[in-house]
Parts: structure tokens; C-alpha cells; sequence
């Protein structure tokens, strides 16, 4: 026999957590709130659903920030400092 040995391969099942207890199970407000099973894939499906959550909340931002955001002020323009109700204008080569 080798220092090496092989191990049968068994079906991977799928991890689960139950929030609630098997006492707290027989309670009533069971009835109201469902019986909740997190399994790799649904962990999987939340992260991937968040980070794009999280993606298109930055982009709509850095898009709202960059280009909507600098058209929205403007400038009050002075009735008096315009070029042709002014007294003077220096000319500027």
C-alpha cells in the first residue's frame, strides 16, 4: 500500500441554514414568516445581485455628478455688467 489512499467521492449536498430552531418552529408566528433555507446558489444569486445593485448606483451617480450636475447652476448675469449697457468696455487683445 502507497502513502497514498483513495476516498470514495460522495454526493455534495448543498449547505443549509435554517434560521429557526426546531422549538421555535412549532410557535405561531411561523405562519407569518416563511420558512427560510440559504443555500450556496442563493447565496451566490444575493452577492451577485448587490455588487450590481452597487454598480449601476455608482454609474447613475458618477453620470448624474459629471454631466447633469454642472449644467444645473447658472450664473446670474448682472443687467449692469453686460458689455452693451456698460458705461466703459476695455478692449482685450
Amino acid at each position: 500500500m502507497n502513502e497514498y489512499t483513495s476516498v470514495p467521492i460522495e454526493p455534495i449536498l448543498e449547505n443549509q441554514v435554517n434560521l429557526f430552531p426546531e422549538d421555535v418552529k412549532n410557535r405561531n408566528f411561523e405562519k407569518f414568516i416563511p420558512r427560510l433555507e440559504f443555500t450556496k446558489r442563493g447565496f451566490k444569486l444575493c452577492h451577485w445581485l448587490s455588487q450590481m445593485i452597487m454598480f449601476f448606483g455608482f454609474l447613475i451617480f458618477c453620470l448624474f455628478y459629471f454631466i447633469v450636475y454642472p449644467n444645473v447652476h447658472f450664473e446670474p448675469v448682472d443687467p449692469d455688467c453686460l458689455k452693451e449697457n456698460a458705461e466703459w468696455s476695455a478692449e482685450i487683445p
